[in-house]
């Protein structure tokens, strides 16, 4: 499954989202207003590593792959996270 790049009309956030190619997110997971998002157009991200000498194995590609996108979607949680805490208030 790929990951979605959305903003709020509301809001004004954005962020990624990961589900399948058929479904359609519409409700704002930050703001919770319905039918306030858009779908973004993102560049599409090729993984290669031109500093090693031997080529890499699948596993290998696929274990940092993983690793990147763990980071990642720690720091978006994070990023909501604070975000969401502005609404408290």
């Amino acid at each position: 499954m790929p990951f979605y790049m959305y903003r709020c009309s509301k809001c004004e956030g954005q962020f990624q989202i990961f589900h399948g190619i058929t479904e359609t997110k519409v409700d704002c997971p930050i703001c919770e207003s319905e039918n306030s998002l858009k779908k973004q157009l993102t560049a599409f991200n090729i993984i290669s590593d031109t500093t090693a000498d031997r080529p890499k194995k699948d596993g290998e590609v696929v274990e940092r792959s993983i690793k990147e996108y763990r980071e990642s979607l720690k720091e978006q949680i994070e990023q909501l996270k604070e975000h969401s805490n502005d609404f408290k208030d």
